[in-house]
């Protein structure tokens, strides 16, 4: 009896480990950021066909790399992207919707991002 409940509960322990380990460890995910998220750098690898993109979601301290499949246009936007964070420009991006302004939450290939600037009185302290 005693080993027929071990083995099982030793199984889900080693299944959680693996999964909390791989996930302490940084990996970056492929899941989308569903609030808005402040753009840091990206490296296309073209060859591989992703795009690494290193984001901080709103509310979070630490900025998360983010994987996607390689596009020509997601690369352009990166880049775009990318000149307005090197003249000191904090960038904001989201998804929106090709079709529906709305934001909701449409399946990957109607989404698109959408970078702004955002202005300084939005992140600054206030005191």
């Amino acid at each position: 009896m005693f080993k027929s409940l071990l083995v099982p509960i030793m199984i889900v322990v080693a299944v959680s480990t693996w999964y909390t380990y791989n996930a302490i460890l940084g990996y970056g995910t492929e899941f989308k950021p569903v609030k808005e998220v402040v753009y840091h750098s990206h490296v296309a690898d073209k060859r591989n066909g992703v795009i690494y993109i290193l984001l901080t979601e709103f509310g979070d301290v630490e900025p998360r790399l983010h994987i996607y499949p390689w596009s020509e246009d997601l690369e352009k936007q990166m880049q775009g992207a990318d000149g307005q964070q090197q003249q000191g420009i904090m960038v904001v991006g989201n998804f929106k919707r090709k079709d529906d302004p709305s934001g909701t939450r449409p399946l990957p290939d109607d989404e698109e991002w959408q970078f702004y600037m955002m202005p300084p009185n939005e992140y600054m302290p206030k005191e």
